[in-house]
């Protein structure tokens, strides 16, 4: 690692060592859980410092505690996690309406989309404010006219990004969706692995896939890691896609 004997080791040092695939976990198969003893004699500004060098290495869990061997105990449980940005805030300008209030067997897509990733916590649509609930009444839809985008999106666990300017495309989305999740990360504490990005217009989408999705995006562990699933016979390249957390950082910066 290009140290020479009295050289300081830094937090960055701990984590190469961490990370690389010779390093201390190049043995491992199965779910990886860091532990840190002598929380309480480290300097907080350092371990701070290890865990965001760590930022791009996938834990399941980075576990805190105080003491060693007999004196040890657990001061603090960290998740490192995969969240999703759902985009929802499309015009629909080819369809002459829009297509989140589309139904599939008397379901509005929003609502499908919404129920097919409840599994990911947290998860931050991006919808447009100014949207009203276009649903057909013929649909038999119980939805109170009253709710807006956002109260649905409320309603069912998510957190509503709003977006005025749909109209400067999907990137635009993107950006507003990992802006909150980042901001997100860092109330919360946590630390997240990897951004899972969804499309509403899927309703055909199985929650396995999306499970498939994150196992496999879990299994590679990469930090370049971009994962998708294929459909079809021909094996063509589909929605949703799962990236890395420090992707979509560097996403909404550049």
């Amino acid at each position: 690692m290009e140290l020479s004997e009295g050289d300081r080791i830094t937090p960055h040092h701990v984590a190469r060592l961490l990370a690389h695939e010779q390093g201390m976990f190049q043995y491992a198969r199965g779910e990886r859980v860091l532990f840190c003893t002598g929380y309480d004699q480290a300097e907080g500004a350092l371990v701070d410092e290890l865990l965001v060098e760590l930022k791009e290495f996938h834990f399941l869990y980075v576990v805190l505690a105080d003491g060693y061997r007999e004196t040890c105990y657990i001061r603090e449980v960290r998740p490192w996690q995969s969240v999703c940005v759902l985009l929802g805030a499309g015009q629909s300008r080819r369809m002459g309406r829009s297509k989140q209030w589309m139904t599939v067997r008397g379901v509005p897509l929003l609502e499908i989309a919404l129920q097919n990733y409840s599994g990911l916590n947290p998860l931050a649509v991006v919808v447009d404010p100014r949207m009203g609930l276009d649903i057909d009444p013929r649909a038999g839809v119980a939805i109170d006219p009253a709710m807006g985008v956002e109260d649905l999106v409320l309603q069912a666990g998510g957190i509503p990004v709003p977006n005025e300017k749909p109209e400067l495309g999907q990137g635009t989305s993107i950006r507003l969706g990992v802006e909150t999740l980042l901001g997100w990360e860092e109330e919360q504490g946590t630390r997240l692995t990897g951004i899972l990005c969804g499309v509403i217009d899927q309703p055909l989408l199985e929650p396995t896939v999306i499970e498939a999705l994150c196992d496999a995006f879990t299994d590679i562990g990469s930090e370049k890691a971009i994962v998708q699933p294929l459909y079809g016979p021909q094996k063509e390249v589909g929605n949703p896609c799962s990236i890395r957390s420090s992707l979509g950082t560097s996403a909404v910066l550049h």
